[in-house]
C-alpha cells in the first residue's frame, strides 16, 4: 500500500509540474480570432474539461500507443488524462451499463468499465487512480460533477487537487448504485490560479472486486453574479469567458451555469456548428424562465449530437421551488444518439417547453422528441426530416399536460405518439413521408392514445391517424397520397373512441383496406368527401354508434362496410360506385339520400335497414342481396336500375310502403327465397321488365308475399308478368290492381308454377294483362283462391299441367312384332282424373317410337282414354322408347322404356334386324347376333347344333367354338343327338374319367373289382429285376443308365402312349393315364380299384419299394455270408467276392444307383400336380385330364408336392456337393469305394456328370409336364434335345467310347422322338415311331457295348457253364485244375514278344475306334502300348481283366497274367 502511494505521488509531482509549465492567460487568447488553431468544427477546444465524456482517453486506450507498465501497475497517459492502476483490474469503455441497473444510459461519448483483471498484484490492495488536466481561470469557482455506478459500493474514494486531498468518500455497501457526486470547489483551493490544475480520485477495493462504472466527469465554472442574457459562440471559451457578446462561452451548459435562477434569462447562440459535451445533454432544470434561441433566424445555430449525444436531456423537479419553462427558437437539432434509448430531446417533469422555428434532421435513434409528465408543450413552426422513430413521443398525466402542434412539418412516416394527455390541439400541420423511406414500420404513424381533447384543424395527412379512447373534433382534414403498405391499412383508425370528423377530404389513399376504420365507439361525419380514394372501402366500422350527414362518394369501390353497429345516415350521395354498404349484424337508417350508379350488390347480412325518401337510380347490380335480415323502405324512388333490387337468402322480412318504382330493368326486382317474406303496402310499380320469371316478384321455396293497395301497370316478366309463385311459396293480393301487365310465357300476373304453392287474391282489378297461356292466372294443380277481383273475359285462368296415368301391357322386354295396348287416365298433380277440364278439340295426342311417329289419336271427351291394339316392330336387342305426346302445351308426356328381345343363341337377326332366323349348317350361333364358321375338328348342323369329330370334345356350358381333343379312343360323333358320345365306361370331361367301378391306368377304363394279382406280382418282379440289374451292373460301365434314362425320357415325351409291361423295364411306371388301345398297351397294368391320387402316391413311393427290395436282398446275402452258405451254392459260389469291404461297397453303390435311376419318374410323378389346363369352364390336369385341379385331394396331393420340391433340389445338390469336396482325392481307393458309383464310369475332369444327368432329367420332366398343344412345349423339349446332344458332343464325358457312342445315339433318337411324339401331326405313328427308337437303340447296344457285353458273359456266365460241362462230361478236370485262389498275378502286357510288367494298380482305357487299350496316368494321359509314348490327355475309368484268363489277345498284342 505505501510503495502504491509514492508511486502515485511522484507522478502526480511530475503531472501537477508539466501542468504548471503550460499556464494559460487571459491575453493568451483572442476570441475574434476566427483562425485560431483552438477554434473551429472541432468539439469543446475551450471547456474547462476538454475531454468531458472520455472521447479522448478512449482513443488513447485503444491506440494502446501510451501505455506502460510499472512496479506491478497499468499507466495510461494522454494530453489530459493519466490512468493508473494495479493488475488486479480490467479497464474497459463502453457506451451502456452492462448489469441490472434501474438506468443502463451513459451520458457522455463512454464510461469507464472497472472490473476484476483474475490476475493476482502480488499482495497489493487493488487500486484505480486517473488525473486530469483542468483549464482554469484565476480566482474563479467550480462545480465538480462525476457519476459512479456500481454492483455494490464496498470501495472508498478520494477527492484531491494537486496531491493533496480534497474529499474522502467511504464505502456504502449499496448494491446496484448509480450515484451522481456534486461539490462546489471553492477558488481557495486553487493554489496556481491561472494554470490548470489536475484532479485525483482514488479507489480502494475491499473483498470482492465489484463492477465500477465512471462516466459526466465535468468542470463547470461558477458566477459571480448571475445574468439575465448569455452569449455562446463556437469561437468563445468557457475557460476565459464571461458569457457577453465580446466574451461568449464555447458551450451552451457553462451559459447555463451563469444564468439567473430566477426570472426571466435567454441564451442567445451565434450561428455556427455546435457538438461536444458542453452542448450535449443540456441541462436547463436550474432556470426558472429560460429562452436558448439563435441570434440571426436566417442563420440558425446547428447543434449536433454526433450520432452519439443527446442534445437536451434533463428532469424538471421543482428544486428550486418552481417550474421549468424552457424555449428553444430558430435552432436546428441534427444527428442525435444512435444507440439504444438515444435521441435528440427528453425530457420529463412538471415544466412548460416551447420549440418555435426550430428544424430536426437526421436522427436516426429512438423517437426525436421524447416529452413526458410536462405542462404543456408547444411546437410553432417547427420541422421534423429524415428519422427512423416518432418525431414526437409523449406521455402526460390527465389535467395538467396539454399539447400544441401549429405550423409543423413533419416529413417521415412516424411522426406523433402521444399517451395520457389532457388536451392535444394540431393546426395546420403536415404530414408527409420521404418517397425512398420504409413506410411499412410495423406501427401507427400518428398514435394518439387516452387522448382526453384531441382537436385536429386544417391539416394534410399522407400517413394515418390513429385515435384510441380518446375524444375527437377533427375539421377541415385533407387525407390523400397514403402509402399503399401502410402498418395501418387505413388512413384514419379510431378505437374506442368518440370521433366528429367534419369538412374533410379524403381521396387517393392507397390500395388500403379502409380510408376511414373505426372500432368501438361514436363516429360522426359531416360534410366529408370520398372521391377516388382506391381504397377497398371508404369507412368501415365495428361494434360503433354512427351518425353521418352530407357525405359524398364518389367512385369508390364500397363505400360502408358496417359490423355491430348502429346509427343513421343523412343525406347521403353515392355517385358511380360499386356499392353503398355491406352491413353485418348491424341496424342502420338512410335518410334522402341519393344513390346512382352502384355496379356491387348492397350486402345486408343479419341487420336490419331502414331507407327513408331515398332515391336509388341507374344501378347495374342487384342494389340490396339482404341475407335473413329485414328491411324497410318508406317513399322511396327505385328507377332505371338493372338486375333486380332485392335478393333475400334465409328468414328474411321486406316491407315496402309507398315505394315507386320505375323503368327497372333485368331480373325479377323482388326475389325472395326460401323462408323469405315480403309485405309491400301502397307501391306503384310501373314499366317494370324482368327477363327473369316473375316481372316483379319471384318466390321460391317457403317464402311468403302479402301484397296491398298496389298498382301494377306496363310491366312484363317470362312467366308471371307481375308475381312467379315457386314451390311451396304463398302469395296474397289484396285490392291490387294490376293493368297492361305481360308474361311472354304463361300468366300474365301470375304464375303458380307448383301445386304445391298457393295463390290469394281478394278484390282488386285486373285488366288488359297478356301471357300466352293464361293472362290472368297460369296456375299448376290445386284450384285457386279468388274472391270479389274484378276482371275482364279476356283475363283467364288457365290449369298449367295435366298428367297422364298409364297402364299397359308392356314390358321392360317385348318381343318385336308382338300387338300391345295402352289404357290413359288424365289426372291432375294429386292424381286425381280432370273429369270436368275440357281439351283443346284441335290439340291431338301422339305415339311415337324414338323420332318415329306412329299415329295419332283425338282427345277424349272425359279424363279416359283408351288406345287400340298396335303392333310393336323394331331393331332387335335394341333400347327404345315409346313416347306419348301432345301438341297441347298443359299436357305432359309421357315416355316408356323398353327393349326388344335380342335373338336366341344359334339365331340372327335378318336384314331388317326385326326378325330372328336360325344359323345354317356348317355355322353356328353363339350370341344371337352373329353365325361364325364352325371351328376345326367339329361338325356343324345349323342352330347351337355343333358337335366335336372323333378324339373332340366341347364344352357346352362354355364356348361352342372352342373344341378340345380328347385322350384317343374315348370320343366319338354323334350326328343323330348332336353331341359328343364316349367310349364305353367312359364319361366326363373330355370323356377322360370312368365310371363307377370302372379304371384307366393307361388302358382305357376297364372294371376292377380286387387287386389284379398278376399285374402286382409283374410289378414286384420287375422291381426286383431293377434291383438286381443296378447291384451288379459295373461302376465303370453307363450301359444301365443310359438305357434307363433313354426309356424313361420317352415315356415322359410321348404325350401319353402307354408302354405296358414294357415301361416296367424302365421303373417309370406313373399314374398319369395315357392313350389307349396301342399295340404297346396289351396288358391292363391297374393294380386294382384305384384311382389317380392313389396311384399318384404309389408311383412318389415307388424308389421306397425298391430300395426295401434292395434292402431284403441285402439282408439275404448277409446272412447268407454270415454263415457261408453262400460260398457252397454251386455257381454262385464262383461269381460272389469273399472280401467284406467289396460287399459293402457292392450293396451302397447298388443304393446309389436305384436313388439315380428313380429321379426321373419320381420328378415326374411329383412335378406333374403343379401343371394344369384350362378345359372349357373346367381347369384340369395336364397329365391327367381325368382330375380337375381344385377339391381337397388335389390340395392334399399339392401340399405333398411343394414338400417333395425340396427334395428335387437337395438330392443333385448333395451328390455334388461330395464330390465337388473330395475332387482332389478320386484316385484314393478309399473314396474310389465309398463314391466311385458317381464318377467312375466318367472322365476326371467331368466327375460331376451324374448331377448334370438329373438336372437334364428335371428339365426334361418340367417341360414335358406343359400342356401337350402347347407350342412352347415342343419347341422347348427339340431345343433341349438337340442342345442336349451338342453338349455331349463337345464333352464325350464316358471314360469308355463304347458308352459315349451309345449315349449319342440315344440323345439322337431322343431328339427325333421330341420332334414326332411331342404334336398331334404323328399321333397314329406315334407307337410306330417309338418301337423303332427301342429297337434302333438295342441294335446300338450290341453293336457298341459288345466287348462289354462279352466281357460281363465272360466274367459272369461262361464261369458257371464252364464248371457244369467240366462237372458232367469230364471227370478228372478236377485235377487238372490249378486252384487259382492263392495265386499272385502280376499284369505285363506283351508288345511283339517282349513282356514288360505292369502296375496292379494302374488304370486303363480301351480305345474301340484303333482297338488298343491305354495306359492312363493320374494326370490323365495316356500311352499307346505299341510305342510307349505321349499322345494326349483324356479322361481316365478304370478297366479290369478276368483272373482265370491267362492271356487277352489285341490284335497283336497282349495283356496276361502270370504267377510269380
Amino acid at each position: 500500500m505505501n510503495n502504491f502511494i509514492i508511486t502515485i505521488s511522484i507522478f502526480l509531482l511530475f503531472f501537477s509540474n508539466l501542468i504548471y509549465s503550460n499556464h494559460i492567460q487571459l491575453n493568451d487568447y483572442d476570441f475574434n480570432d476566427k483562425n485560431s488553431e483552438n477554434i473551429g468544427y472541432t468539439c469543446n477546444q475551450e471547456i474547462v474539461s476538454k475531454d468531458w465524456g472520455f472521447q479522448r482517453l478512449y482513443e488513447t486506450f485503444k491506440s494502446g500507443l501510451n501505455e506502460t507498465i510499472q512496479y506491478n501497475m497499468t499507466i495510461i497517459e494522454s494530453e489530459d488524462w493519466l490512468l493508473v492502476y494495479t493488475r488486479d483490474l480490467s479497464i474497459s469503455f463502453v457506451t451502456s451499463l452492462r448489469e441490472s441497473f434501474f438506468s443502463t444510459d451513459v451520458v457522455g461519448y463512454y464510461a469507464i468499465r472497472i472490473e476484476d483483471s483474475g490476475i493476482n498484484s502480488n499482495g497489493d490492495e487493488p487500486m484505480f487512480t486517473f488525473n486530469q488536466t483542468l483549464h482554469t481561470y484565476y480566482n474563479t469557482s467550480y462545480m465538480l460533477t462525476f457519476t459512479v455506478s456500481t454492483t455494490i459500493a464496498n470501495f472508498a474514494m478520494e477527492i484531491n487537487f494537486n496531491g493533496n486531498i480534497y474529499k474522502e468518500i467511504s464505502a456504502s455497501q449499496n448494491t446496484f448504485d448509480r450515484t451522481t457526486y456534486q461539490y462546489y470547489i471553492d477558488a481557495s483551493v486553487l493554489t496556481h490560479p491561472t494554470t490548470s490544475f489536475g484532479l485525483l480520485l482514488t479507489y480502494a477495493f475491499q473483498e470482492v472486486i465489484p463492477v465500477v462504472y465512471v462516466e459526466n466527469f465535468n468542470f463547470i465554472k461558477q458566477p459571480g453574479n448571475q445574468l439575465v442574457e448569455v452569449y455562446v459562440s463556437n469561437k468563445g471559451s468557457d475557460i476565459m469567458g464571461i458569457g457577453t457578446i465580446d466574451r461568449p462561452f464555447s458551450s451552451i451548459q457553462q451559459a447555463i451555469a451563469f444564468i439567473t435562477v430566477y426570472g426571466s434569462a435567454k441564451i442567445i447562440l451565434e450561428p455556427g456548428f455546435y457538438c461536444g459535451m458542453g452542448n450535449s445533454y443540456i441541462d436547463p432544470s436550474s432556470c426558472q424562465n429560460l429562452q436558448i434561441i439563435s441570434q440571426d433566424s436566417d442563420n440558425k445555430a446547428v447543434i449536433s449530437g454526433e450520432g452519439q449525444l443527446i442534445q437536451v436531456e434533463f428532469i424538471s423537479v421543482m428544486e428550486y421551488g418552481f417550474s421549468n419553462n424552457i424555449t428553444f427558437e430558430n435552432l436546428i437539432f441534427e444527428n442525435s444518439s444512435t444507440r439504444i434509448g438515444g435521441q435528440s430531446i427528453n425530457i420529463e417533469g412538471n415544466c412548460s417547453l416551447r420549440f418555435i422555428g426550430c428544424e430536426f434532421q437526421d436522427h436516426y435513434g429512438e423517437s426525436v422528441v421524447s416529452i413526458n409528465y410536462l405542462q404543456y408543450a408547444i411546437f410553432y413552426q417547427t420541422t421534423f426530416y429524415r428519422h427512423k422513430q416518432y418525431a414526437i413521443q409523449s406521455i402526460g398525466v390527465f389535467d395538467e399536460y396539454s399539447l400544441l402542434i401549429e405550423n409543423c412539418i413533419f416529413n417521415c412516416i412516424n411522426s406523433l405518439n402521444l399517451l395520457n394527455i389532457e388536451a392535444v390541439y394540431i393546426n395546420n400541420a403536415i404530414f408527409n413521408y420521404d418517397l425512398n423511406e420504409n413506410t411499412n414500420t410495423g406501427q401507427c404513424p400518428i398514435l394518439l392514445d387516452m387522448i382526453r381533447r384531441l382537436e385536429i384543424q386544417n391539416s394534410t395527412i399522407s400517413t394515418a391517424v390513429c385515435v384510441y379512447r380518446t375524444l375527437l373534433t377533427a375539421a377541415y382534414l385533407s387525407f390523400y397520397g397514403q402509402p399503399s403498405d401502410i402498418f395501418t391499412q387505413s388512413a384514419f383508425l379510431a378505437l374506442n373512441s368518440d370521433t366528429t370528423l367534419s369538412d374533410s377530404y379524403f381521396t387517393r389513399n392507397g390500395n388500403l383496406s379502409s380510408s376511414l376504420s373505426a372500432f368501438e365507439g361514436i363516429l360522426k361525419l359531416r360534410d366529408t368527401i370520398f372521391n377516388n380514394t382506391f381504397s377497398r372501402s371508404s369507412i368501415q366500422v365495428e361494434g360503433v354508434n354512427v351518425e353521418f350527414k352530407n357525405l359524398t362518394f364518389f367512385q369508390e369501390t364500397n363505400a360502408l362496410i358496417c359490423s355491430g353497429s348502429e346509427g343513421s345516415l343523412h343525406y347521403i350521395e353515392l355517385i358511380d360506385s360499386g356499392s353503398l354498404m355491406t352491413l353485418t349484424k348491424s341496424s342502420l337508417s338512410i335518410l334522402g339520400s341519393k344513390f346512382y350508379g352502384n355496379i356491387n350488390a348492397n350486402n345486408i347480412v343479419k341487420s336490419a335497414l331502414t331507407t327513408i325518401n331515398c332515391v336509388f337510380m341507374d344501378g347495374t347490380f342487384t342494389y340490396f342481396s339482404i341475407i335473413t335480415s329485414t328491411y324497410k323502405d318508406f317513399n322511396s324512388t327505385f328507377e332505371r336500375n338493372v338486375f333486380g333490387l332485392f335478393s333475400t337468402d334465409g328468414p328474411t322480412n321486406i316491407t315496402l310502403t309507398s315505394s315507386y318504382f320505375s323503368n327497372n330493368s333485368g331480373e325479377s326486382l323482388i326475389k325472395l327465397n326460401e323462408l323469405a317474406s315480403a309485405v309491400i303496402i301502397d307501391c306503384t310499380f310501373s314499366i317494370n321488365y324482368g327477363s327473369d320469371v316473375g316481372g316483379i316478384i319471384q318466390m321460391q321455396g317457403s317464402s311468403n308475399a302479402i301484397v296491398s293497395s298496389s298498382l301494377f301497370f306496363n310491366n312484363s316478366g317470362s312467366f308471371g308478368g307481375v308475381a312467379y309463385i315457386g314451390p311451396s311459396a304463398s302469395l296474397s293480393f289484396y285490392n291490387v290492381t294490376a293493368i297492361g301487365n305481360q308474361a311472354y310465357k304463361n300468366g300474365g300476373v301470375v304464375c303458380l308454377d307448383s301445386s304445391l304453392g298457393s295463390l290469394l287474391i281478394s278484390g282488386g282489378y285486373f285488366s288488359n294483362n297478356n301471357a300466352q297461356l293464361g293472362s290472368f292466372v297460369y296456375y299448376y294443380g290445386n284450384s285457386m283462391n279468388i274472391h270479389n277481383a274484378t276482371y275482364g273475359t279476356d283475363q283467364t285462368i288457365v290449369l298449367g299441367q295435366v298428367f297422364m296415368d298409364v297402364d299397359t301391357d308392356i314390358e321392360s322386354v317385348v318381343e318385336s312384332g308382338g300387338f300391345y295396348q295402352i289404357n290413359i287416365t288424365f289426372v291432375n298433380n294429386k292424381k286425381h282424373p280432370v273429369s270436368d277440364y275440357r281439351f283443346d278439340k284441335s290439340k291431338k295426342l301422339f305415339l311415337s317410337l324414338g323420332s318415329v311417329v306412329m299415329f295419332s289419336i283425338d282427345f277424349p271427351k272425359d279424363a279416359y282414354l283408351i288406345i287400340p291394339p298396335f303392333q310393336l316392330i323394331g331393331a332387335i336387342g335394341s333400347k327404345q322408347t315409346l313416347y306419348i305426346t301432345s301438341d297441347a302445351s298443359t299436357v305432359t308426356s309421357y315416355k316408356i322404356q323398353f327393349s326388344f328381345l335380342p335373338c336366341n343363341i344359334g339365331y340372327y337377326p335378318n336384314e331388317q334386324n326385326t326378325l330372328c332366323i336360325p344359323c345354317p349348317y356348317s355355322t353356328v350361333g353363339t350370341d344371337g347376333l352373329e353365325c361364325q364358321a364352325c371351328p376345326q375338328n367339329a361338325e356343324c348342323f345349323g342352330a347351337t347344333n355343333i358337335v366335336g369329330l372323333d378324339g373332340y370334345w366341347i364344352d357346352y356350358n362354355n364356348s361352342l367354338t372352342d373344341v378340345y381333343q380328347c385322350p384317343s379312343g374315348v370320343c366319338f360323333l354323334n350326328s343323330t343327338d348332336y353331341n359328343t358320345t364316349c367310349a364305353d365306361f367312359s364319361t366326363g370331361v373330355l370323356c377322360a374319367s370312368c365310371i363307377d367301378g370302372y379304371y384307366n391306368c393307361g388302358s382305357g377304363c376297364k372294371k376292377e373289382t380286387s387287386i389284379n394279382k398278376l399285374v402286382l406280382t409283374t410289378k414286384i418282379i420287375m422291381f426286383i429285376v431293377l434291383v438286381v440289374t443296378q447291384q451288379l451292373s459295373s461302376d465303370n460301365s453307363g450301359l444301365v443308365t443310359i438305357a434307363l434314362y433313354f426309356l424313361q425320357t420317352l415315356v415322359v415325351i410321348s404325350s401319353g402312349i402307354k408302354f405296358s409291361i414294357l415301361n416296367l423295364f424302365s421303373g417309370a411306371t406313373s399314374s398319369h393315364a395315357g392313350k389307349s388301345d396301342g399295340i404297346l398297351s396289351f396288358l391292363n397294368d391297374c393294380i386294382g380299384p384305384y384311382g389317380f391320387y392313389w396311384n399318384h402316391y404309389f408311383v412318389i413311393l415307388q424308389p421306397v419299394f425298391l430300395l426295401l427290395i434292395l434292402a431284403l436282398i441285402i439282408l439275404l446275402e448277409f446272412s447268407l455270408r454270415k454263415t457261408k452258405i453262400i460260398f457252397k451254392i454251386p455257381l454262385v459260389k464262383d461269381i460272389i467276392e469273399t472280401s467284406d469291404k467289396e460287399f459293402r461297397n457292392r450293396q451302397f453303390s447298388a443304393f446309389v444307383k436305384v436313388c439315380m435311376n428313380s429321379y426321373g419318374p419320381f420328378a415326374t410323378e411329383v412335378l406333374l400336380i403343379l401343371f394344369c389346363n384350362q378345359v372349357g369352364s373346367y381347369y384340369l390336369l395336364n397329365a391327367n385330364p381325368e382330375v380337375q385341379c381344385s377339391g381337397d385331394q388335389f390340395y392334399k396331393a399339392k401340399t405333398v408336392t411343394c414338400a417333395l420340391i425340396v427334395t428335387l433340389a437337395i438330392f443333385p445338390i448333395i451328390i455334388f456337393a461330395l464330390l465337388y469336396r473330395h475332387r482332389d482325392r478320386l484316385n484314393d481307393k478309399d473314396i474310389e469305394r465309398k463314391l466311385g458309383v458317381f464318377y467312375l464310369k466318367y472322365t476326371p475332369k467331368l466327375y460331376f456328370w451324374d448331377v448334370t444327368l438329373l438336372l437334364k432329367r428335371l428339365s426334361i420332366v418340367a417341360i414335358s409336364l406343359l400342356p401337350f398343344d402347347s407350342k412352347f412345349r415342343s419347341i422347348s423339349l427339340v431345343t433341349l434335345g438337340l442342345l442336349y446332344l451338342f453338349i455331349h458332343l463337345k464333352f464325350q464325358p464316358f471314360t469308355s467310347d463304347q458308352d459315349n457312342n451309345l449315349e449319342t445315339v440315344s440323345l439322337v433318337l431322343l431328339f427325333i422322338s421330341c420332334i414326332y411324339l411331342d404334336n398331334g401331326l404323328y399321333e397314329d405313328t406315334e407307337q410306330y415311331i417309338l418301337i423303332m427308337c427301342i429297337v434302333v437303340f438295342i441294335i446300338a447296344a450290341i453293336k457298341f457295348q459288345s466287348k462289354y457285353l462279352v466281357n460281363e458273359f465272360n466274367k459272369s456266365v461262361y464261369p458257371i457253364l464252364k464248371t457244369i460241362w467240366n462237372k458232367v462230361f469230364s471227370s478228372n478236370s478236377n485235377n487238372d485244375t490249378d486252384d487259382d485262389d492263392n495265386n499272385e498275378y502280376k499284369v505285363v502286357y506283351n508288345t511283339y514278344g517282349d513282356e514288360e510288367e505292369i502296375n496292379k494298380d494302374q488304370q486303363f482305357s480301351y480305345d474301340s475306334m484303333r482297338n488298343i487299350v491305354k495306359e492312363v496316368d493320374k494326370k490323365g494321359t495316356f500311352y499307346n502300348f505299341e510305342r510307349k509314348n505321349q499322345v494326349s490327355s483324356v479322361s481316365s475309368v478304370s478297366y479290369s481283366y478276368d483272373d482265370d484268363d491267362d492271356l487277352i489277345d489285341v490284335f497283336g498284342n497282349s495283356i496276361s497274367k502270370r504267377r510269380n
